[in-house]
């Protein structure tokens, strides 16, 4: 209150300073200078309490705010939580017995391609009437697969079968000839032996004998030239009848037949074409017996292990997944001086998904060995190359490896660890080079998610 009231008496004086220092300033302008007069000191003690006042409520706010609003501060130290090492599984790399492979890589290749085309030369005016397969098609042996224009075998067919029938009459004619003339032989002959023996008697004249042996040697003649003449009819028929059959023999070829069970790889035949000397003597191509095999290419070193007979599975960049069986059917007898490299081909199963041309992987099993071996679910990959990583104390280690042979969930590792090393199976994934890690069962690592 005391304060309230000095407050009160310092703004009257104040106003009453102002107004007086109002009055007084003309009267020194006067003078030519500028003089202030100065406070009087009950002004100044009313200030001095001001002053006072203020600082001590300021104070008093700030023991007020310290005693029951106010929090610690913290520090980075303080607020930072310990960050817990993520849980693993290990397991030691150790020697196994293993199945010891080859690989081996080439492009698949028709087992036997046949050529089919059309067989007589006789019919390279004919034209291709009918087509009956395409390319990719399964055929069966003498299935028709295309016929050529038949007409003017046809005609060519009747012909030679009326000339063959008229031949056929002709020698019956012929033939009953020759008996009758054989008939005028055996009587003449009888007679000229009767007339001789009445000519030895002194019977009949020697002229009158003469005569009946001059009958019996023309008859004998009319018989040899009955004779001839069937034989060169004869002959004449042998050789229609060869003519018809090799126009028969034409007619059958006029119709394109499989030789055998396969499929068509490729078609050449064109529906209208004619067939020349000129152009294309090969109408369809066929895969025997639809089989096909692995022309693999195969080190000189590794062909010793190969046996005939030896199961190859086979897969192909299209699904690598799924697997085709083949058997090793012949290996090469040489190997090229330069590559030193030789072929063994590998027979597959009839397949419609494997065709001529793919390129093709196979593994041979060449019997088993001791081999370092790590779970496959430790192998990771980065930029296509494998590795590990390595139990190094309470934390981990990038490992980069080279890997062979995989089977069964396990790795063969050719370098890179050494045996008894612990490496990080479960929770691989998630790691980083240098992390500390803690290492636990299946469950706590997720291996059992």
């Amino acid at each position: 209150m005391t304060q309230f009231l000095d407050s009160e008496a310092h703004s009257t004086d104040v106003k009453l300073t102002h107004s007086k220092q109002t009055n007084l300033e003309p009267a020194l302008k006067t003078e030519g200078t500028y003089t202030y007069p100065q406070p009087s000191l009950k002004n100044q003690r009313n200030w001095i309490l001001l002053v006072l006042s203020l600082g001590l409520l300021s104070l008093g706010i700030l023991v007020l705010h310290s005693r029951g609003g106010s929090k610690p501060k913290t520090t980075a130290s303080d607020s930072a939580q310990p960050t817990l090492a993520p849980t693993v599984t290990v397991q030691p790399a150790g020697f196994q017995t293993f199945p010891k492979t080859l690989l081996v890589t080439g492009s698949l290749t028709a087992w036997d391609e046949l050529s089919i085309g059309a067989e007589e030369s006789g019919l390279s005016s004919l034209r291709i009437d009918h087509i009956y397969v395409d390319e990719g098609d399964q055929v069966h042996k003498g299935q028709v697969l295309a016929e050529l224009d038949n007409h003017v075998l046809l005609a060519q067919i009747q012909g030679a079968e009326a000339n063959i029938g008229r031949m056929h009459s002709a020698i019956r004619q012929q033939t009953a000839a020759l008996k009758e003339a054989i008939a005028q032989q055996q009587e003449a002959e009888a007679n000229f032996h009767r007339y001789s023996d009445l000519l030895r008697q002194g019977a009949i004249s020697q002229m009158e004998s003469q005569t009946h042996q001059t009958d019996a040697a023309t008859t004998q003649a009319k018989v040899e030239g009955a004779r001839q003449s069937i034989a060169v009819a004869q002959g004449d028929l042998a050789k229609a009848q060869a003519e018809l059959e090799q126009l028969k023999v034409s007619l059958v070829q006029t119709r394109i037949t499989a030789p055998t069970d396969g499929y068509i790889s490729k078609r050449q035949a064109k529906l209208g074409s004619v067939l020349t000397l000129l152009g294309p003597s090969v109408l369809f191509n066929l895969v025997r017996d639809s089989r096909i095999e692995l022309n693999a290419e195969v080190s000189e070193l590794d062909l010793p292990s190969i046996k005939l007979g030896q199961q190859v599975w086979v897969t192909s960049d299209a699904d690598p997944i799924k697997k085709y069986l083949g058997r090793v059917r012949q290996l090469a007898p040489v190997v090229d001086p330069q590559t030193r490299i030789g072929l063994v081909h590998i027979a597959l199963t009839a397949n419609p998904e494997l065709k001529p041309g793919m390129f093709v992987q196979g593994e041979l099993r060449l019997g088993s060995s001791p081999a370092l071996v790590v779970p496959e679910a430790a192998v990771l990959f980065r930029d296509a190359k494998p590795f590990v990583f390595v139990l190094e104390g309470e934390r981990v280690a990038v490992r980069p490896i080279k890997t062979g042979t995989r089977d069964q969930g396990l790795v063969e590792v050719l370098s890179g660890v050494v045996p008894g090393e612990q490496v990080v199976v479960a929770g691989a994934g998630y790691l980083k080079d240098g992390n500390r890690v803690r290492v636990g069962n299946w469950d706590q690592a997720g291996g059992g998610k």
